[in-house]
Formats: structure tokens, sequence, C-alpha cells
């Protein structure tokens, strides 16, 4: 069975590179970009399971990227999880409405983020 593959979309390099590695403990394939448009690249080049989307960024905004994403037929399919470090200020009922399928916050433990992959129906044999 092939693994999870993730796309990490996140300007801050610590962040890509540290869960990344957190990723890979787990045996999720982990791909990242540092904005937008190469995650956008990415996503319809790679064909990833998930995408982790942090919602600031310089340039476009998460938001921005996740309606991008969400217009391309191609990539439209795949669950994006929005990367925040504040929870508080996104509603649940906003990330629904915009086709988000999850937040996560940061900083995360891992377990929360493998849980939130769980939820979205990777089954844990394939982690």
């Amino acid at each position: 069975m092939k693994p999870i593959k993730v796309l990490l979309i996140d300007d801050e390099k610590l962040i890509r590179s540290t869960t990344a590695m957190l990723l890979k403990l787990e045996n999720i394939d982990t791909v990242t970009a540092s904005d937008g448009n190469e995650g956008i690249a990415l996503a319809q080049k790679e064909d990833p399971d998930i995408v982790l989307l942090d919602i600031t960024m310089p340039a476009e905004d998460g938001w921005q990227v996740l309606d991008r994403i969400k217009s391309i037929p191609e990539i439209a399919h795949i669950p994006v999880v929005l990367f925040t470090a504040d929870e508080s200020l996104i509603s649940r009922e906003k990330v629904q409405q915009r086709g988000a399928s999850a937040i996560c916050g940061k900083p995360f433990h891992p377990s929360q983020l493998i849980r939130i992959i769980q939820d979205l129906g990777y089954d844990k044999s394939r982690l």
C-alpha cells in the first residue's frame, strides 16, 4: 500500500522542515512549498492526498490559495487542512464554507496532526 502524501504550503522554512520530518517518522511522504503558486503547481504535479495550508503568508494568504485550489477541477477534491497560529480567529463554519476540511493550530503536537489525517479517512494502516 502506498504511503499517504501530504503537500505542506507554508512560508516559514522551519515549519516546513520540522513538519516534514515529523510526518516522515509516521511514514507519510511530504512535499513542501513556500508560497501559493509553488504549492498549486506541486498539487497538480504530485497529486497529494492532503494539503496542509498556512493561512498567514505574504503576498497571497491561505484563504486565497484555498480558493484557487478549489477552483481547479483536477485538484479541487484534495482535502485542505488550514494551519494557523490562532485558531480562535477562525470559525469552523467559515472553514467549511470556504471548502477546507479541518483546522490545525500551530504549534501542534504530532498526534494532533495524525488524528486530523485519520479523521479525513486515511486508514491508520497507511500511516
